[in-house]
């Protein structure tokens, strides 16, 4: 029915929580908990039997109660908001048994009427409907996983409980003792009230058209013969099981022996006639309406041309999906701008083409009605279809953005096994690089002990020489053919920092052999009181927001820590970046001219030790490994230093 369709929305936002466990028993709470969470909430030795009663328990059992008592509110609040669907027949037959209750005992009581009614509408349609939502026609295109079925039946439970005024004795385990009384304090008399609050029928079928024109379900409807017997049928075979628990008086008796009689006359009607009580009177005579004169029904109409308007409704949903309008169409629609249309896709899209003739055709099949005020009555009829959809989109946009967030984490965890597998492939070609060398040690011993006998200027000339002919031997090694062509550079880079390495005593020289090493230079000195506002350092008052740059001073500091010239470059790449980005935090994308004046306060404020000896290291040993970009920030280095001792010079500093 129609009206079940207040159930959807709860049910799909309760599906798209494909993981949620609603289960407050103890044991499965504790099952649901890592190793790590059982050390953390002290439940890693506690008996199954104590865990109900353990301190860290109650916590976790009352974020789990508040789920559930949510989820109960969302399901009133949506049943209660589509209160004025349920079927006439339905509202009126509630309200006549609340009538007959309070005159056969006056005093019927709030609590009371709330029990009735809880028992013939809530219990009898919409929990079952809550349970098993698939036959009801609440959901049709949505997978309902076990987990999903066991939330579902607890929901169910619960508003059963709701129902009763006595959730204590329909909660009955102990670990659900604190929820019953929870929802316990639920009433549900305003949705009961609304309920019943139905005009007589000889008033509603007053209201009606001689005709209805319109497509779809209306928003008027009774029950059908065979309907309100199969309703009597299912509160019959319950009267047995309602003595038992409220006596033989229970205000539902009534009714149901006035409608005993409804099977022996529904031998004489079919589906197509309809039942009321008294229509035009006050008598409790069950009477039977013709279907003609009552035009609102709960079954759908059968009108001969709703193929063509769903076909013609298909067909223009999905032209228009597909076509961007001109500025001049927009906002009005006409079989015009389908024709247009229609002739700019001849020559560039043949199948864009085929479709748009194939809408064209269906509109003309349209009958008149539909045609009137450029196809008005049809975009209503795919505004209706679009509104029955809502829901489902809804559920099918929340899961989609679960399914995002799985694949952000799959991402991530994908990310780091590449990361681990990066590290191991590098520990394993550094392994093989350093086989290498103990194969070759003593060439590399021969060549160290020469080193020192080089020249200076033909030292880099060496380096070279020895690290092509290391090289060839790495391409020769039958341990290294197995890394493939690709890493033959990455092997040629892992070659130079182990031989640098050796190396960097003999190699690196300072600019005065007397100095010691890990010293500031005096100019350097000077400049360490400079501020990011200095006149001679020029840097824009936008950038300034971000000084003074520390955490560029600690990347450029990290330089002295690594021996191979590639290594102190990406340092320096690195600190490069990492100005850029402090820069652009202002919205501005820097320059160089921008880089440059704040490079020279990072460089002046971080007081690194050996600065200039470091740029002459990188350019005299690394400069043949270095890319484009390495060569620009090399290049920017070395100008920043010559631009710090100017500087310094001409503030009295002795160079």
């Amino acid at each position: 029915a129609e009206y079940m369709g207040a159930l959807r929305p709860p049910i799909l936002e309760l599906l798209s929580e494909y993981d949620m466990d609603l289960d407050l028993n103890p044991t499965t709470i504790f099952a649901r908990l890592s190793e790590d969470q059982r050390q953390r909430l002290y439940l890693a030795n506690v008996p199954q039997d104590a865990l109900a009663s353990h301190p860290s328990m109650a916590p976790l059992m009352a974020e789990v109660q508040d789920k559930v008592v949510s989820i109960c509110e969302s399901f009133i609040a949506s049943i209660h908001r589509h209160v004025s669907i349920v079927p006439y027949g339905v509202r009126w037959l509630c309200k006549r048994m609340v009538h007959h209750a309070r005159s056969i005992q006056p005093d019927f009581s709030a609590d009371a009427t709330a029990m009735l009614l809880g028992e013939t509408f809530f219990r009898r349609f919409v929990i079952p409907a809550i349970i098993t939502p698939e036959p009801f026609g609440v959901i049709a295109d949505a997978p309902i996983s076990a987990q999903a079925r066991r939330n579902l039946t607890l929901i169910a439970k619960v508003l059963q409980g709701v129902c009763s005024l006595a959730p204590e004795k329909v909660l009955k385990e102990p670990y659900l003792a604190k929820l019953a009384a929870r929802v316990a304090k639920i009433r549900l008399d305003g949705l009961f009230a609304e309920l019943v609050d139905v005009v007589e029928p000889d008033v509603a079928l007053a209201a009606l058209p001689d005709e209805d024109l319109r497509l779809g379900r209306p928003d008027i409807s009774v029950l059908s013969v065979p309907q309100l017997v199969a309703f009597h049928e299912l509160l019959a075979s319950s009267l047995t099981t309602l003595h038992q628990t409220h006596g033989a008086t229970h205000p539902i008796s009534k009714p149901l022996d006035r409608l005993a009689r409804l099977p022996e006359l529904a031998a004489a009607h079919d589906h197509r006639t309809f039942y009321v009580f008294a229509v035009g009177s006050s008598s409790d005579d069950i009477g039977f309406v013709d279907e003609k004169a009552f035009a609102f029904t709960s079954q759908p109409l059968q009108d001969p041309d709703q193929g063509a308007v769903l076909l013609a409704a298909e067909r223009l949903r999905r032209v228009m999906t597909g076509m961007s309008l001109d500025y001049q169409f927009r906002g009005r629609f006409s079989r015009s701008i389908l024709e247009a249309k229609l002739g700019d896709a001849a020559a560039a899209d043949p199948v864009a083409m085929a479709v748009i003739a194939e809408t064209i055709r269906a509109l003309e099949r349209l009958p008149a009605k539909f045609s009137q005020g450029d196809f008005a009555p049809l975009f209503v009829v795919m505004l209706q279809e679009h509104t029955r959809r809502e829901e489902y989109r809804a559920f099918v946009q929340a899961l989609r953005r679960k399914l995002l967030l799985v694949l952000a984490d799959v991402a991530a965890a994908t990310a780091a096994v590449q990361a681990e597998q990066e590290t191991c492939v590098q520990y394993r070609r550094q392994t093989k690089i350093r086989a290498l060398l103990d194969r070759h040690e003593d060439k590399v011993s021969t060549f160290l002990s020469q080193f020192h006998l080089t020249d200076l200027d033909k030292r880099q000339e060496a380096i070279a020489a020895f690290l092509a002919t290391l090289k060839g031997a790495l391409l020769a090694d039958p341990m290294w053919v197995t890394e493939g062509a690709l890493a033959t550079d990455v092997g040629a880079v892992m070659l130079e920092k182990f031989v640098m390495t050796r190396l960097f005593d003999a190699a690196f020289v300072t600019e005065t052999a007397a100095k010691p090493r890990l010293s500031i230079v005096p100019w350097l000195t000077t400049l360490l009181t400079i501020e990011p506002t200095d006149p001679a350092l020029q840097i824009h008052e936008r950038f300034l927001g971000e000084a003074p740059w520390s955490l560029a001073q600690s990347e450029i500091r990290k330089i002295n820590a690594y021996k191979a010239p590639a290594d102190k470059m990406r340092i320096v790449r690195n600190t490069a970046k990492v100005i850029m980005e402090l820069l652009s935090l202002s919205g501005v994308v820097p320059g160089a001219d921008d880089v440059f004046p704040v490079f020279v306060y990072v460089l002046a404020h971080a007081a690194v030790p050996m600065l200039s000896e470091n740029a002459i290291y990188i350019e005299r040993f690394g400069s043949q490994q270095l890319q484009p970009e390495d060569s620009y920030w090399l290049t920017q280095l070395q100008t920043c230093l010559h631009f710090m001792r100017e500087l310094a010079t001409q503030r009295g500093a002795a160079v």
